[in-house]
Order: structure tokens, then C-alpha cells, then sequence
């Protein structure tokens, strides 16, 4: 008896599998290997059979008891689609189909997928919040199985989806604008890929309602029976039916559910307690770094002269609408307060519509204490450059800053890493990670160039990811917040922690994107990591500063990060 049990399995998978080309069972051998791969996962699930099937099963699955469940017999006579046959021909069959697979009792068989999975949402054997639909045999489609099932068990064990009402289903074509009613008849249309789909137990019921409710419409209007994707395209064309399309084909990426979609909110999972800065006119206090520097908590508080009106729009407390950044020092043990004197950066630039040191990130190196900062208003470029330099805490003054220069000619340089690492003999290095994806770590040389020495090419859900927090030695890896945000109205920020290996800083492992009191605009370059809890310096609408305190338990690097190559 396999007696583990599925780790926060929320979720259970249905399939079924029918003998309905009347094989004999020496030639099920193969597709039923390929499901026994679906039952090491240990994720719970309902398989429905008929009698030729049954128990041939209960015997394969007897090992997996604790969550297989071969739900009894149940014949086609019982199948809703098989009920309910409303052309007198039933062979009216697609003129374009596999003639020896797309039969009559495979397309009843394909169409009766969401009423599997409706009426396992109604049994709930496994007591789960969330379903899914998976073919029986799935497996012989994934180029790369022991990945692809991993991330299908990841997802599975996800309790925490962003909405607790969904349906997200992979596809490989966008939305149908328009429907040819013969072709929609005798081909397949692949918006849908009909292996795989998960959502909540509502949606789940919704969608077995729908399919029911216009089966007797589809069918009639094209007179035939064919495949279970076009019925659904048809639905969400119709507007009847209007799931969560990803991209997804007939290979490893149909399992591909973008990060966004399993959305953490630490706001229940959380004590927030609210950032007491002084009050200077016509500013608020924003974006808040932390550092530990040689015994001392320190805090840069960035204050700023805009907001955000009820529309997201910028509004500025200037006659020319200029934005204008000042830096407030902390020293968290002493609670001693430094205004930082932009006049002490002592680099030559002009007054320009961006003034001032913006999201400076603080970082402790050879026994000082350093800064980098995005600005403008000393910039070579005419655009975002980056600077950098010794953080006098004590004067209030920008040390020996200097521009810093990179091969690229990014029209926006920001969000910069800096990550300390110790070398033999105690020698510490700087390093930067410049950027994600690919996820790209260089060193600055005495002229003020960045020099790419390491590149990981990381996978797709690195594609918009920037820097957040600086990098720091956390036992046997690096630890860091990084972020990225979508163009909704508000953005929409999201957070992930990732470790890197010790030695190659290669992305070791990653939380799954969070938020920390509700979609929008979330912004956190302070970060500490505690005992017990990590804390998080987070501004909302770069205003309303707050550390949000969450127990390391809550928030946990389970994901692995692939790397290509």
C-alpha cells in the first residue's frame, strides 16, 4: 500500500478510461503505463470505467488507494451525450476525421468530459475545493515527462490560486472572431486543447451545466457529432461559456499555467504594522530600502512630491510637474534621523523633470556602507542612468558617487541587484545582477562599466521579471525579492522570493508570485530575512509605507527554477 499522502493537495483530477473499440487487454498495456505515471504523482483522483475496464483498474490502482478512487462502472447508456442523440444518424461524423479513432462513441466519449468531472464535483470523494480533467493517457504527448508531471503536481498541491472562482484551460489559437459553420463541422478547431483543464468545484459545475444546456443546439446546427474542443470553442464564440485561456499545445506546455494565476495574498497571512516617518510639505514618504550594516539596522526612505488621483493618473506638487525625490536615513537601533544632502553627490547635471536620487538600495561592502540609485538629473545619456557610491549615515552625504555605464543603451536603467559575495581568504566581491531573462550578474570595473561575467537563461516565467531587494547570504544561499507587473488599470505588482546557489549564484528555487495586502500597485525594495519571519518593506501607490511581517512557514521557495542549457 502506497500510504503517502498527497502533500496540500487541493485538488482532484478526473479521467476516465473506456474500452470503446472493443480492444483486447493485452493491448491496454500501454495506456496504462502511461496513467500509472499520473498515480506516482499522488494527487488525488476519480477515474471513470465501464465493466470491461473495471477491474483491470481496481488491480492497477490497488497501490494507490489512498488516492485513486475507480469510481463503479458506468456505461455509455448512462453517458449524457449517448442519452441525448439528436440526429437520427448517429454515424454523421466529421468528413475530415480519423476514420479508425473519431467514432461515434469517441466523440459522445470526448463531449462527456466536463460531466465526468460535474459529477465528480458532486461525489467529491476527496473532500477538494478544486477539480480538473485530465486524459487518461496524457502522458504520451509531453516531450519531457518527469518536468512536465512535476509542475502538474505542483499545480494540484497549490491550494492558494489568485481566484477562488476559476476555469483556466490551455489552447493554441487565440479567440474565434468568426465561425464557418462547415468548417466548424468537419475540422478540428484548436483553441481549446481538450487534455487538461482545472478550475474551482463552481466553475467546474457551471461548465457541465453549459455543456448540457446546448448540446441539443451545437449538434443540430451542424449536423454531426465531432470533437469536444469545437463544441467549446463554439460556446465561448457564442459568449454561452467564458473560461481562463493560456497557451497551451499538445506537448509539455499544455501544463503550462502562467505564474499569475496562483497569486499568493499575504494580507490574512500577515501582521502589517505601519512605517511612522516626519512629515515634510508637499512630500510623502515611498519607496523604503533596509540594510544591516555592522551591527545596525538602517532605513532610506525615499520621499516624493506626486500621488495618484482616483484614475492612477500622476498628479505633481510642482508649477512645472516635475518630480523631485529626497532620502530620508533611519538608524533603526538609535531611531536617529539624516536627511541626505543631494549636493553632496558632487557629479555634474542640471535641474531636469526628474530630480533627485530615486529607489536607492543600500548594501554593506568591505565594512562601508554603499548605495545605488536610479536617476536622471546627472545623467550622460539623457535618460535613466545608474549611480553609485559610499552612504555616509552619520553627515547625511553621498560619497565618492560615480555614473555607472553598461554595453547596452537600455533607454531605462533601474532595479539593479547588488549581491556581497565572500571569497576565499574572506575577500568579498560585488556583484549586480543587471537583469532576469536572461538573468545576466556582472561586476563594475575602476572606469564604471558593467561587465557581464555570468549568464543563466532561465525559463518563461522570468520574462518580465526586474530586481527588487539587494541579495543576501542567508545559510547555503542567497536570498532576494524580485518582482513584476501587468499593464491593467491600476498595475497589477507581484512579488517572488528566489535563492541562488552559494557559489554560482544559479537560481536555485522561487515562491510563487504573492502580493502583500491586494493586487496594485505594490512596491517593496526593503527587504530582511529574520529567525523566524521575513519582513518587507512595502509602499502602496508609492505612498502609505508599511513592513509587512510574515512567518518563513507562510511563504515558502517551492518552486524550482529551470534552468536552460
Amino acid at each position: 500500500m502506497n500510504t503517502k499522502i498527497p502533500f496540500h493537495s487541493n485538488t482532484t483530477l478526473v479521467s476516465c478510461f473506456y474500452n470503446i473499440y472493443n480492444k483486447s487487454k493485452e493491448e491496454w498495456g500501454w495506456r496504462l503505463q502511461q496513467f500509472e505515471s499520473l498515480m506516482k504523482l499522488n494527487i488525488y483522483m476519480v477515474v471513470f470505467t465501464d465493466n470491461d475496464c473495471y477491474d483491470s483498474l481496481c488491480e492497477l490502482c490497488a497501490s494507490y488507494a489512498n488516492h485513486v478512487y475507480i469510481h463503479p462502472p458506468l456505461a455509455k447508456e448512462e453517458w449524457f451525450t449517448y442519452q441525448h442523440c439528436h440526429l437520427e444518424n448517429t454515424e454523421a461524423l466529421p468528413s475530415t476525421r480519423n476514420h479508425t479513432k473519431d467514432t461515434f462513441l469517441f466523440m459522445m466519449l470526448m463531449n462527456e468530459k466536463p460531466i465526468f468531472v460535474q459529477r465528480s464535483v458532486i461525489l467529491n470523494y476527496w473532500k477538494t475545493h478544486y477539480f480538473g480533467w485530465i486524459d487518461f493517457s496524457i502522458g504520451y504527448i509531453l516531450k519531457t515527462p518527469n518536468n512536465s508531471l512535476k509542475t502538474l503536481q505542483t499545480v494540484c498541491n497549490h491550494s492558494l490560486f489568485h481566484n477562488d472562482s476559476f476555469l483556466y484551460i490551455p489552447g493554441c489559437w487565440t479567440p474565434l472572431e468568426y465561425i464557418n459553420m462547415d468548417y466548424l463541422a468537419h475540422n478540428v478547431v484548436w483553441r481549446f486543447c481538450g487534455g487538461f483543464f482545472i478550475g474551482s468545484h463552481d466553475k467546474m459545475m457551471d461548465m457541465g451545466d453549459v455543456v448540457k444546456t446546448h448540446w441539443k443546439e451545437y449538434v443540430e446546427s451542424i449536423q454531426v457529432y465531432n470533437w469536444e474542443v469545437n463544441y467549446w470553442a463554439w460556446l465561448e464564440y457564442k459568449g454561452k461559456w467564458n473560461p481562463t485561456h493560456y497557451y497551451g499545445d499538445h506537448n509539455d506546455s499544455i501544463f503550462s499555467i502562467p505564474l499569475t494565476y496562483f497569486t499568493i495574498c499575504l494580507k490574512g497571512l500577515s501582521n502589517k504594522v505601519i512605517c511612522e516617518f516626519p512629515l515634510l510639505q508637499g512630500y510623502e514618504p515611498s519607496n523604503t530600502c533596509f540594510v544591516h550594516h555592522n551591527g545596525t539596522d538602517y532605513l532610506n526612505c525615499r520621499y516624493v512630491n506626486y500621488w495618484y488621483n482616483r484614475n492612477y493618473h500622476y498628479c505633481m506638487n510642482h508649477k512645472e510637474d516635475k518630480i523631485i525625490s529626497k532620502n530620508l536615513c533611519i538608524n533603526q537601533n538609535t531611531l536617529k534621523q539624516v536627511w541626505m544632502k543631494d549636493e553632496s553627490i558632487q557629479l555634474e547635471g542640471d535641474e531636469c523633470m526628474h530630480n533627485g536620487l530615486e529607489d536607492i538600495r543600500l548594501f554593506s561592502y568591505c565594512d562601508e556602507l554603499y548605495y545605488i540609485a536610479t536617476q536622471r538629473q546627472y545623467s550622460t545619456t539623457g535618460t535613466n542612468q545608474m549611480v553609485f557610491g559610499k552612504y555616509d549615515y552619520d553627515n547625511g552625504s553621498f560619497l565618492d558617487s560615480k555614473r555607472l555605464h553598461t554595453p547596452f543603451h537600455w533607454k531605462c536603467e533601474k532595479n539593479w541587484c547588488p549581491l556581497v559575495k565572500s571569497h576565499t581568504g574572506g575577500k568579498e566581491q560585488l556583484y549586480f545582477i543587471y537583469q532576469w531573462y536572461p538573468m545576466q550578474i556582472g561586476i563594475v570595473n575602476d572606469q564604471g562599466f558593467l561587465e557581464i561575467i555570468t549568464e543563466y537563461s532561465l525559463d518563461d516565467s522570468f520574462a518580465n521579471v526586474r530586481g527588487s531587494s539587494c541579495f543576501t547570504l542567508q545559510g547555503d544561499c542567497y536570498l532576494g525579492l524580485v518582482h513584476y507587473s501587468v499593464e491593467t488599470h491600476p498595475r497589477q505588482y507581484y512579488h517572488m522570493l528566489v535563492s541562488l546557489d552559494k557559489d554560482t549564484l544559479k537560481p536555485l528555487k522561487m515562491t510563487y508570485p504573492f502580493c502583500f495586502q491586494g493586487l496594485g500597485i505594490e512596491f517593496c525594495i526593503g527587504f530582511a530575512c529574520r529567525e523566524h519571519r521575513y519582513d518587507f518593506w512595502v509602499s502602496f501607490c508609492d505612498r502609505d509605507v508599511c513592513k509587512i511581517c510574515v512567518d518563513k512557514n507562510d511563504l515558502v521557495l517551492e518552486k524550482i527554477v529551470v534552468v536552460n542549457g
